[in-house]
């Protein structure tokens, strides 16, 4: 089966590393020809190159002032050449990863009659709003659709009146296991004491991560522990104007020795296994890998209410669902875990349990089930 994959980028995150880890298990087990299209090259591109049998980076046409018309040109030209180059190869199905690919997705098929384009959403409600707000134009061209969560079916079901026989829900996976290795190792770079207890956060800072509600939530502590032997550590990178306003933030909040964002981590598990719980302070997050990872580990969650796919696990234990955005009810938790060392560890262990079948050995044939049901 010849499949063209297309991702929105091969950043280090949570739908690239996903499509990523299901492209390495294709290629093991499977004799499908892979050729992957990617919107934006990043720090996986090296990894994508390597398990794909053509991959492509889509060139960029950055438009200058009063030139749109040239730009529109050049731009046209750089698509006929990409369909140039990808109609030698005939495709069976385009595979969508991300709301974001939907538009490409349709071009091929169209413009390359694959007959079906399959594609993987990633994204809650705002989230779609703001990287397609004109997605509802493209549904009838979709055949299949693979949601993350129960709240991403949800929310385009009701906001996009996808009909729920084209939607079907299979969770997201990871591979923390082939990293036991080195999770017990210090944190590079990390020359700190660890304290009594650890708080833990993570993934790439902007609105929808909670970065900001991430302090509040230090803030509501501290106020009610102001001598507690305890620290706030968020891994994962922050650009430049997000770090200057947290720090400034944090610096007018008396924060600054309390709360730490530590940067992108080539190997974040010896910071995720010093965790004693795991904050997922999102506004919007379908199902994040990093709860996942830090399940698996065995760390409790505390996450809002929906707004986070990983609520719908927490139902069975592990961890703590509060109401959207109430930091004091997420302080709170916080404080009963490092006041209960038993329920920290009992919610652990269920956490452990509830999280270990997010694998790829068990999630990725139900990918590939699906796929092959489409082109029965």
């Amino acid at each position: 089966m010849n499949i063209l994959f297309i991702t929105h980028n091969s950043k280090r995150a949570g739908a690239p590393k996903v499509l990523l880890l299901f492209l390495q298990w294709l290629k093991k087990h499977t004799k499908h020809h892979i050729t992957v299209v990617d919107m934006a090259a990043g720090s996986l591109q090296n990894d994508f190159k390597a398990v794909a049998n053509k991959y492509i980076v889509l060139s960029e046409c950055k438009p200058k002032a009063n030139v749109f018309s040239k730009v529109f040109k050049k731009q046209k030209k750089a698509e006929d050449q990409l369909i140039s180059t990808l109609s030698k190869t005939s495709y069976h199905l385009v595979y969508a990863n991300t709301v974001k690919t939907i538009p490409y997705g349709v071009l091929f098929k169209q413009r390359l009659s694959i007959p079906k384009l399959f594609v993987h959403i990633h994204e809650l409600p705002v989230t779609i709003k703001l990287l397609l707000p004109d997605i509802s134009k493209y549904i009838h061209e979709i055949n299949k659709v693979i949601a993350v969560s129960k709240l991403v079916k949800q929310g385009l079901v009701y906001e996009y009146k996808v009909t729920s026989e084209k939607i079907e829900v299979i969770y997201e996976f990871s591979n923390v296991t082939l990293n036991t290795n080195t999770i017990l190792d210090k944190p590079d770079g990390d020359k700190l004491r660890k304290p009594q207890f650890r708080v833990g956060a993570s993934g790439y800072v902007d609105w929808r991560k909670g970065a900001d509600v991430f302090l509040q939530v230090a803030r509501c502590f501290f106020k009610q522990y102001p001598e507690a032997d305890v620290d706030f550590v968020w891994v994962g990178k922050v650009p430049k104007p997000e770090r200057l306003i947290l720090e400034t933030d944090s610096l007018k909040m008396n924060l600054q020795d309390k709360v730490r964002f530590v940067g992108e981590q080539a190997n974040p598990y010896p910071y995720f296994n010093s965790f004693d719980v795991f904050l997922m302070p999102s506004r919007e997050d379908p199902f994040p890998l990093v709860c996942i990872e830090l399940g698996q580990l065995g760390k409790p969650i505390i996450c809002f209410k929906g707004a986070v796919g990983t609520a719908e696990i927490l139902q069975g234990g592990g961890g703590v669902v509060v109401p959207y955005l109430d930091v004091e009810a997420m302080a709170s938790a916080v404080a009963n875990y490092k006041d209960q060392p038993e329920l920290c560890a009992t919610d652990g262990e269920e956490a452990k349990a509830l999280f270990k079948r997010f694998t790829v050995e068990n999630q990725v044939p139900k990918l590939l089930e699906a796929l092959n049901a489409m082109l029965d």
